[in-house]
């Protein structure tokens, strides 16, 4: 939600500020990949969490299960997603400074987010230098390494939306396993040491 307000603002552009735009350029591209990528297990979480009642066709679950996948096919397939932001590296190079200035916004707020993102700045300036030169095999590699960047923006600009405008322990939760190592490949897979209780105190506030 934060990452589509966020994009939402650049594409407003009230001050018609050259680097929102080339923020969008990038971030556009991204978000797609990202949304599209984690709708079909996010889905199916939720229709776990109603058991046989969500796979009967009395409720919404059966439908949205059976067209999350569409994501992909109506907003382009993965590859050719990150390929685009390959592609942005090249043709308009001020998107990544945009990118590092937008992450750049919250410095200091977390020591593991800023090193996360002097990482991520840096495998994006490799990619950029070599899809910009002549050698076949580095071109190979950075395309080769497009997926992984393209996930490590997506994460990187929800982490630096979540530690400006979500809760401490929410921040805290998200910085510590997504951008670590704290956490497994499935849903629900949080360690001990999340305050998960404050987290979803917040959210039963609002229902």
């Amino acid at each position: 939600e934060l990452l589509m307000l966020r994009l939402a603002h650049s594409y407003d552009n009230p001050d018609n500020d050259r680097g929102e735009d080339s923020l969008r350029r990038i971030t556009s591209a991204v978000a797609k990949y990202w949304l599209c990528k984690r709708a079909t297990p996010f889905v199916t979480e939720a229709l776990e969490c109603h058991g046989g009642n969500g796979y009967v066709e009395e409720s919404v679950l059966p439908r949205l299960f059976r067209e999350s996948p569409l994501n992909s096919i109506w907003e382009g397939a993965g590859n050719v997603i990150c390929l685009d932001v390959m592609r942005a590296l090249v043709k308009e190079p001020e998107s990544v400074d945009a990118l590092e200035k937008e992450l750049k916004t919250t410095s200091g707020a977390s020591p593991r987010y800023d090193r996360y993102v002097a990482s991520l700045i840096r495998s994006l300036r490799s990619s950029q230098k070599a899809l910009s030169g002549k050698s076949a095999s580095a071109k190979l590699k950075a395309e080769q390494a497009a997926r992984k960047n393209v996930e490590q923006i997506a994460l990187a600009l929800q982490a630096s939306l979540m530690l400006r405008y979500s809760s401490e322990e929410a921040a805290a939760a998200y910085v510590s396993t997504r951008l670590g190592t704290g956490h497994g490949y499935m849903f629900g897979t949080l360690p001990a040491s999340v305050k998960v209780k404050p987290i979803v105190d917040r959210y039963l506030e609002t229902v």
